[in-house]
């Protein structure tokens, strides 16, 4: 089977880890005989002065394409996705991939959805659509009536509508007036290499976070509540992973709390850096307000390490008393309470039943057999063309 695979974002030279688990679920779905090629339309609004790009090649055998189109007038939303639909759906039949597909499976709404809702409509080639845009049901995210619509019209029209969650689900339905029955919850999955890793034994106690630096990861809390930790861990040290636009806070953060000597800030990290660095950690903490699932988490666990979470809403398909502690309270107290009833209760947190636990809900093997599964039995309507 050949699946046209088109993503919202994806790498770039200058971020080589975004849209990560895009390309793992393409190399998923290639390993197992499929052909997969990728698509990644993107947005330039009126007044930027950057110039439309269009990028084709073999990334490792899957054949990559990456397009940024422009918008033609100004303030006009709706028009212009229209337009972006209407040339990216011309850019992938002049490069002669709809004659080739069997199936589309876009990621997000905005715009893969918008683009593979093009093509049902010109070439009756049908799509699956993975929902995970944090934007789309958070306080302060998408509101415009044309964005709304927009994801409406693409989820009633898809064959098959996957979210990440069951907290998500619930949110998208409230937010949109949907039928639950209109989606089924798919879990992202966690990579091969967490899976595959040996199990080491930690002598240290070595607590470990990692994510984008913005206010929603919600590092105070972390940091606050690890204060109070070191009060009965004093040799405990907090690594942070991760950049973005709060480092500078956090930093000063550190400082006034007086933490320069226990917490290590490691910046951007690819996998085999988290694969390193996650065989060096007790326990993994999660401090987010809001996430859609929270891959990190699986990966954490795939790796033996149990979680401490903060109830962010995605996460409560994860946690369980099994495998850590879903915290309530965005407050240090809880929070740092959580922490110290895992690290002195750690023996009751099997390493290889973690993992056991991890591969039965999120290996690849599972994820893909469902995708797999809905692909096959799905009547495929193509035109000649």
């Amino acid at each position: 089977m050949h699946i046209l695979l088109i993503v919202s974002w994806y790498k770039t030279k200058e971020n080589p880890i975004s849209g990560t688990f895009f390309e793992e679920q393409a190399r998923a779905l290639a390993r197992i005989g499929n052909t997969v090629t990728i698509y990644c339309p993107s947005f330039i609004p009126y007044t930027s002065k950057e110039k439309e790009v269009l990028t084709d090649y073999n990334d490792n055998g899957i054949r990559t394409i990456s397009q940024s189109i422009k918008a033609l007038i100004p303030r006009s939303r709706k028009f212009n996705y229209k337009h972006l639909a209407k040339n990216a759906y011309k850019t992938l039949q002049h490069l002669g991939i709809l004659s080739q597909i069997d199936i589309v499976h876009a990621h997000t709404f905005r715009f893969a959805g918008i683009v593979a809702l093009k093509i049902k409509q010109e070439v009756k080639i049908n799509y699956v659509i993975t929902e995970h845009f944090t934007q789309l049901t958070v306080d302060d995210g998408i509101t415009h009536k044309v964005d709304l619509n927009y994801a409406k019209t693409v989820y009633v029209n898809a064959l098959k509508c996957f979210v990440v969650s069951n907290y998500y689900k619930k949110q998208i339905v409230a937010k949109l007036q949907l039928a639950e029955d209109l989606f089924e919850v798919l879990y992202n999955m966690v990579n091969k290499i967490f899976l595959n890793e040996k199990l080491h034994s930690k002598k240290k106690l070595i607590i470990f976070s990692t994510g984008f630096l913005i206010k929603r990861k919600n590092h105070t809390l972390q940091l606050n509540s690890f204060k109070l930790l070191l009060r009965s861990n004093p040799a405990a040290i907090l690594k942070i992973a991760g950049d973005g636009p709060e480092i500078e806070s956090i930093k000063i953060k550190i400082k006034e709390l007086g933490l320069n000597d226990n917490v290590v800030l490691l910046g951007s990290l690819n996998r085999v850096q988290l694969l390193k660095e996650l065989k060096k950690a007790s326990l993994f903490i999660h401090t987010s307000l809001y996430e859609t699932f929270g891959v990190v988490l699986i990966e954490a666990l795939a790796m033996g390490i149990p979680i401490v979470v903060l109830d962010s809403g995605g996460p409560r398909d994860i946690v369980n008393i099994n495998n850590g502690v879903l915290v309530k309270e965005n407050n240090a107290t809880s929070f740092c309470k959580a922490m110290i009833d895992v690290i002195n209760n750690i023996d009751d947190f099997n390493p290889e039943e973690l993992r056991k636990d991890c591969k039965q809900n999120y290996s690849e093997e599972v994820i893909i057999s469902q995708l797999e599964n809905t692909y096959s039995t799905t009547k495929i309507f193509k035109k000649t063309h």
